[in-house]
């Protein structure tokens, strides 16, 4: 569950900085559906990997080693 939480922050936290830095003085980035859709396609894709990732991390035995 640890695991899975740092995992979710992490992805929020990316999520954060391309947000912030289009926001910025050095680009003019105007945020429409295509640009929304856009950056909404890319959450859900980065989502879907940390998902699929807690899935299969559930499988390995570590202590084995």
């Amino acid at each position: 569950e640890v695991t899975f939480a740092f995992l979710v922050a992490l992805v929020i936290g990316a999520l954060r900085a391309p947000v912030a830095t289009l926001n910025g003085p050095d680009y003019d980035v105007a945020w429409t559906t295509e640009t929304t859709g856009a950056f909404a396609g890319a959450a859900l894709v980065g989502a879907i990997i940390v998902l699929v990732l807690d899935w299969y991390a559930v499988d390995i035995d570590l202590d084995s080693a």
